[in-house]
């Protein structure tokens, strides 16, 4: 199963297929998008990621943005439902927002790329049982100004 540049060995889809959750995040992710599972539906996906395998640290949050070798969309995604499932400190959640920041410059856009702390707000105080929607900057953005590619420079 071919997705961007990368291939989803066989076995690992039948592994997956046959009940074996993957512990790599990035077989998730080739896994769901061969599925058919876009870039903006992910976020219940990384939900049950953390319910599996608990939520990660910052340092491993960090370290799945810089490894995850994705979409900007899912990169923002996975952000989204990080920082609602743990409430990390300010300085954490300032690094991670600043790394997808990054991305975003990095992305190849045909319109300014768009300020990931501003779409993802201040930092909640309190954790509540309703969830605001992932909202992606194309859907933020008026339809008729956003054209073009939405993945990491290189990929």
């Amino acid at each position: 199963m071919a997705l961007a540049s990368r291939w989803l060995p066989r076995s690992t889809a039948n592994a997956i297929t046959t009940g074996r959750v993957p512990r790599d995040l990035r077989q998730y992710v080739a896994f769901l998008q061969a599925c058919g599972i876009d870039d903006e539906s992910l976020a219940p996906w990384f939900r049950a990621w953390f319910k599996v395998f608990s939520r990660p640290s910052a340092r491993d949050a960090a370290n799945t943005l810089e490894t995850l070798e994705a979409s900007y969309d899912t990169l923002y995604t996975y952000l989204v439902v990080y920082l609602e499932e743990t409430s990390p400190p300010e300085k954490d959640r300032q690094h991670l927002v600043g790394m997808v920041q990054k991305y975003a410059w990095e992305s190849d856009w045909t319109v300014a790329p768009p300020d990931v702390a501003r779409l993802i707000g201040p930092p909640h105080t309190h954790p509540g049982p309703e969830r605001a929607p992932v909202v992606s900057y194309y859907q933020a953005a008026e339809p008729s100004r956003v054209i073009g590619s939405r993945t990491r420079a290189g990929q």
